[in-house]
This record gives C-alpha cells, structure tokens and sequence, in this order.
C-alpha cells in the first residue's frame, strides 16, 4: 500500500477508490437488469405466462 505524508493525501485516494467500485456496481447493476429483461422477452416469446407467475434470479458464483 502507498504510503501517505497527510490524511487529506489518504482521505482523496480511499474516495477515489469508492467512486471507482461503485460506478463498476452502477454498470453490473445495469448489466442485470438488461439480461433479465432479455430472458423475459424469451420467456414471452415461447409461453403465454404473466409476469407475476415467475421470477428471475441471477446467482453469480466464484469460479
């Protein structure tokens, strides 16, 4: 880890990080939604099934 002369220095560097993490969440958020609305398309396309008969769940596993 960088090694820092002011608390300021430290204070910038961690909120540069936090910006940096939560707008990857931002885009992997947005990424769901968008493959979950997709696989409803399909489900749609291929069965006559209301919305509120299924839900859909995406579990993500380490490799």
């Amino acid at each position: 880890m960088k090694k820092f002369k002011r608390t300021a220095d430290y204070a910038k560097n961690r909120l540069a990080l936090i910006i940096a993490e939560d707008s990857r969440a931002c885009a992997h958020a947005e990424s769901m939604t968008q493959i979950k609305k997709e696989i409803k398309n399909v489900i749609h396309r291929h069965m006559n099934i209301s919305d509120d008969a299924y839900d859909i769940k995406i579990i993500l596993r380490d490799k």
